[in-house]
């Protein structure tokens, strides 16, 4: 996606200032449609991890829910997993608030449009609110799997750069003696 980017920033420009409600976005978006097509790049690519743990979220809220043994169990200052935080300011759903954040921050952005990223920006505080009055287990593992992203983007990037990622391979070029299908 980041190779990619000029070439949708610029489709972006030729289409600057028109509404969503105009045809000529329809064409803007069957370009960009037509662009990831020929380079094989997949727009929900990004997506994808988060919608394979939303059953995980859920099963997970279940099981602090119903499960006797969880119950009073504590961490720290949390009283009892399986339910919210009993301090005035729930803590965990603030730190989690504030490591998506930072989390945001130095994740690479995939796209040149400033209002998607104002959007990207505004989805921790969004989560927060969803998560403020959830169990404090919940919280708790979000914000752990955020500790762990964390750890992985700063890996990424000290180790990754641009050059070493695989660049797109133009439509009907053959890849490794294949065709690419």
């Amino acid at each position: 996606m980041q190779v990619l980017q000029p070439q949708i920033a610029a489709i972006n420009d030729k289409y600057k200032g028109i509404s969503m409600r105009d045809p000529k976005k329809q064409q803007q978006n069957e370009e960009v449609m037509a662009l990831y097509k020929k380079h094989g790049a997949n727009p929900m690519g990004g997506c994808l991890p988060m919608a394979i743990q939303i059953p995980f979220f859920l099963a997970f809220y279940k099981v602090l829910a119903v499960s006797i043994e969880l119950r009073h169990a504590n961490w720290l200052w949390v009283t009892d997993l399986s339910s919210p935080e009993h301090l005035a300011i729930h803590i965990l759903p603030i730190a989690m608030i504030a490591t998506q954040f930072f989390l945001q921050k130095m994740t690479p952005t995939t796209t040149a449009d400033p209002n998607q990223q104002r959007m990207m920006l505004l989805m921790p505080l969004v989560m927060g609110f969803f998560f403020y009055n959830l169990p404090s287990g919940l919280v708790l593992y979000y914000f752990t799997a955020n500790l762990v992203n964390i750890a992985q983007q700063v890996f990424f990037n000290k180790t990754v750069t641009v050059a070493d990622m695989p660049q797109p391979v133009p439509a009907g070029k053959k890849q490794n003696g294949r065709n690419k299908r």
